[in-house]
């Protein structure tokens, strides 16, 4: 249910009447509608808490900068809203796959000279840290320490202060720490621009089988993690892995890192959703020690 205040606002600031307010999926985290106005024109609504939608726009602001691949254009942000361009979905088809691969490709050369970002954001509902940003040096350590620090340490401490860890998830989790910079070895790279949550979701196939990345959590990282996401709830289609390859090859051996990846999307969402997590987290963690 729209609030009156907020019909006000939106209607302000499209300068015209709104004539319908339809809810669409995509609202797990939120509340997201379709807007119709009198004009004929439609947007889509997102309302959440505004620290949520500010990291969105931040994101979504700092994948158009690459000019690689796109994503629907904000219209206006207000107070726990955003309003952003509608894209009508169009069935997926090869040629969808194909250049999302290849654009995918195209938005990971843009770099960094450090991992991290310019400030925090979020990857659901929890907190990503991206700062303190870590100099790229052509050394691996770099990003290991990156990686352990703000993402999988991160993520089990907030499972430790959410009194969810075991014991044995506790002693898997210290050897792995002992083993971190052996399966991250060999795979240096400078920082590349990610989406950071790139499931099926956050994808769009708009008109003339365009693709559209929505909902990121960008920062700057290794683009293999990007690539592991796309197979943590159900792989992409072959024609997406096959036209990434051939514009930008992965390093040797990226198959055996894809799980230290998705250890911490699965970690965050025992964070956010509880116990039914556990056993993949903790599963993914055993095939590293």
């Amino acid at each position: 249910m729209i609030k009156k205040k907020v019909n006000t606002e939106i209607q302000d600031i499209l300068r015209e009447k709104v004539t319908n307010y339809s809810e669409v999926s995509g609202g797990s985290i939120s509340e997201t509608y379709c807007i119709e106005c009198e004009s004929g024109a439609s947007y889509f609504l997102k309302i959440a808490p505004t620290e949520l939608l500010r990291a969105e726009a931040m994101g979504l602001f700092e994948i158009q900068k690459s000019q690689t691949i796109a994503t629907p254009q904000i219209v206006a942000e207000g107070d726990q809203f955003l309003i952003l361009e509608y894209i009508g979905e169009s069935a997926s088809q090869s040629i969808f796959w194909l250049r999302l691969g290849k654009e995918l490709a195209e938005m990971h050369k843009t770099t960094s000279s450090s991992f991290g970002y310019l400030e925090n954001n979020f990857i659901g509902t929890s907190r990503q840290v991206n700062q303190p940003l870590v100099p790229f040096n052509d050394s691996s350590s770099d990003w290991i320490d990156f990686y352990w620090t703000y993402r999988l340490l991160f993520q089990y401490k907030e499972l430790e202060k959410n009194g969810l860890l075991n014991q044995e998830f506790k002693k898997s989790f210290s050897k792995l720490e002992k083993s971190i910079d052996k399966i991250l070895a060999h795979s240096e790279e400078p920082p590349s621009l990610l989406h950071g949550d790139l499931w099926n979701g956050n994808i769009l196939c708009g008109p003339s089988s365009t693709p559209f990345l929505i909902d990121p959590a960008v920062y700057y990282g290794h683009r293999e993690s990007d690539i592991a996401m796309t197979q943590l709830f159900g792989s992409f289609p072959i024609e997406f892995y096959e036209s990434y390859m051939e514009a930008f090859p992965l390093p040797p051996g990226w198959q055996n890192r894809m799980g230290i990846y998705q250890l911490y999307h699965l970690m965050n969402h025992w964070n956010m959703f509880g116990q039914s997590y556990a056993t993949s987290s903790q599963r993914c963690v055993d095939s590293y020690i």
